[in-house]
């Protein structure tokens, strides 16, 4: 079992980054994947972890094809990939333990994972602090700490010594020696201080500008550069004569003593002569390579052993799964318990319901006005307002703007986690991309309902605070009431027009999901998703004018550049304007449902495609 990369090949803006990589690290080493800045250690590191898409070539995973096998591939891989990406709001704790349910743990379980690796990387004592509070230092540590959740067979760590100081680098090391070691991972370490990585890999793999160069065992590669050994003795000119004497080349290093070339002989044999011929030895031993000279050799060109570019085979039945099928359900968990909170909900609702209460409570007032002019005769008549008429009033002024919130909300879905980095540690987590695209999508749907529930509710209990669901009747002068329109005439179209703006309300929220896609920027999503409310919202009078308003999305909700939508018909109707109930046309439905799934699957596909930073 092992992790592999076959011919892997990467472009980017039009320069090929990684050019036919291969790679291939055994379970129980620790393998130093080495290079300069820049030469792509990163980059391959990334497209293991599925947060960018190969051009070409294969990554084996336990036999899992990364690519097919999305799933089964990361639940075998644990990452840290540059700067650990967490919620600063919450604590340190509670971000593990969050991600350790994303891989399928259960409650207890996973906060019994949190806590281990708390205790694994030496946190255990921040554990309850706000990740917003934490060092560099601290950062890093948790950052390995969720590499280590739910114990994966494989660990890629990007320089993890980045931000360490010296006593955790020893402790770091002594950490990874005994994953390799003792638990049999396959620890993978990127760096570009050879000294930090000296005495700790098993094997090591050497890239610049993105081809890999040597990939051996280390002891293999120190023999390959140099095989001398040195000598210390009493008496070294005594010790040069009797190693002429046996032909063997000798010089003298004024740090390591004597360097002297056995070639075929035993080392054994070598050292018997010497003590024959009188020299008193002090030591003999194979001349210490670092691994600074392997790389200057191999980067010099001195020194090329690429691995064998066989195609990996591939396992007809790979064996154990590690990962269940349903993905979608555990991230659509994670967004309930953070975006779509009820906090947060509040706070996407508050503007809304407070316009809804605002436009009820002035309607109240102006009632209150007409009804004591009528009184006092400077009025003649006026007609006594409903909680129906009221409730459509609400939503007329609430809706534009809750469609304006619920965009720029939705916005934030993945460009703001791509900002803050935890959009690249959920997409490290066993999931395949659609899985996680799609269950951010049902966050965004529920937010959504819930939003537009609060409204409706806020625009109801309003109403029934200021105004009664009673019939329609105009106040006369004499005091009588002239009836208008009754009750039982007006509640079958409330509760039809209750459920119609859900609908127009859908496109804005997937309009945001999907800049959420295309802009990385939180603040370009932001913008985007105000662009395309105000498109939506200006754009009717061009399609009335084009004649195809009735396939526009907003001609179907209430809009601040003025309302003929059904919302407007309903509240025509229940203020006795209109005599007939009004019906509504096919496309009420068609055309808000053919948006919402052109760009639903618009998003979905560009997700599926786009590499993560």
């Amino acid at each position: 079992m092992s992790l592999r990369l076959h011919d892997v090949r990467y472009r980017a803006g039009g320069q090929e980054i990684l050019r036919g990589v291969s790679l291939h690290a055994r379970r129980g080493e620790v393998y130093g994947f080495l290079g300069h800045n820049g030469a792509g250690k990163t980059t391959a590191m990334r497209l293991v972890l599925g947060l960018l898409r190969p051009a070409s070539g294969a990554i084996e995973v336990d036999g899992f094809d990364a690519a097919r096998h999305p799933r089964e591939a990361r639940a075998r891989l644990g990452g840290l990939i540059e700067a650990p990406g967490f919620y600063r709001e919450w604590s340190g704790i509670a971000n593990l333990r969050a991600f350790a349910r994303l891989r399928g743990l259960g409650r207890r379980e996973a906060l019994r994972e949190a806590q281990r690796c708390f205790e694994r990387v030496g946190l255990a004592y921040a554990g309850r602090k706000r990740f917003g509070v934490y060092s560099q230092g601290m950062r890093q540590r948790l950052g390995i700490a969720q590499a280590l959740l739910g114990a994966p067979p494989y660990l890629l760590l990007d320089e993890p010594t980045n931000g360490l100081d010296p006593e955790a680098i020893h402790e770091l090391k002594l950490l990874l020696r005994s994953l390799a070691v003792d638990d049999g991972c396959a620890v993978v370490l990127s760096s570009h201080q050879l000294a930090e990585v000296q005495g700790l890999c098993h094997r090591v793999g050497i890239l610049r500008q993105g081809e890999m160069l040597v990939e051996d065992e280390v002891a293999a590669l120190a023999s390959a550069v140099d095989s001398r050994w040195t000598l210390r003795a009493e008496d070294e000119s005594a010790a040069l004569v009797a190693l002429r004497a046996q032909h063997l080349p000798a010089e003298v290093d004024r740090e390591q003593g004597i360097l002297l070339t056995i070639g075929e002989r035993r080392p054994s044999a070598v050292l018997r002569s010497l003590v024959e011929a009188g020299v008193a030895v002090q030591s003999f031993a194979p001349r210490p390579i670092t691994l600074e000279s392997v790389y200057l050799r191999a980067t010099h060109g001195e020194l090329r052993r690429v691995p064998s570019s066989e195609p990996p085979r591939g396992l007809p039945d790979p064996g154990e799964r590690r990962a269940d099928a349903f993905g979608t359900l555990r991230v659509l968990r994670h967004e309930l318990s953070r975006s779509a909170s009820p906090r947060h909900l509040l706070f996407v609702a508050a503007l809304p319901c407070t316009i809804a209460v605002l436009s009820v409570w002035q309607r109240a007032h102006a009632s209150a006005k007409d009804a004591a002019e009528v009184a006092q005769g400077s009025l003649a008549s006026a007609t006594q307002a409903t909680a129906f008429e009221a409730f459509g009033l609400a939503l007329t002024a609430a809706l534009p703007w809750l469609a304006l919130v619920l965009a720029l909300q939705a916005s934030q879905v993945l460009a703001g986690e791509a900002s803050r980095g935890t959009l690249r540690t959920l997409a490290q987590q066993p999931l395949a991309r659609l899985e996680l695209g799609l269950g951010k999508l049902l966050g965004v749907l529920f937010a959504l309902v819930s939003s537009t529930a609060m409204v409706m509710g806020c625009a109801m209990a309003a109403a029934a605070h200021w105004f009664d669901f009673g019939d329609l009747v105009e106040v006369l002068p004499n005091g009588q009431n002239y009836a208008l329109r009754t009750a039982e005439e007006v509640w079958p179209e409330w509760r039809r027009i209750a459920l119609l703006p859900l609908f127009p309300l859908l496109v804005h929220s997937l309009a945001g999901f999907g800049a959420s896609v295309l802009f990385r920027g939180a603040v370009a999503a932001l913008v985007a998703s105000l662009g395309a409310w105000l498109v939506f919202d200006l754009g009717w009078g061009f399609a009335r004018d084009a004649a195809v308003e009735a396939w526009w999305p907003t001609t179907y909700g209430p809009r601040l550049s003025g309302d003929v939508s059904e919302l407007r018909r309903y509240l025509d109707f229940a203020q006795g304007a209109s005599t007939l109930a009004f019906h509504y046309a096919a496309t009420a439905l068609q055309a808000p449902l053919a948006w919402a799934g052109a760009l639903a699957a618009l998003a979905l596909a560009a997700f599926h495609r786009r590499s993560i930073p």
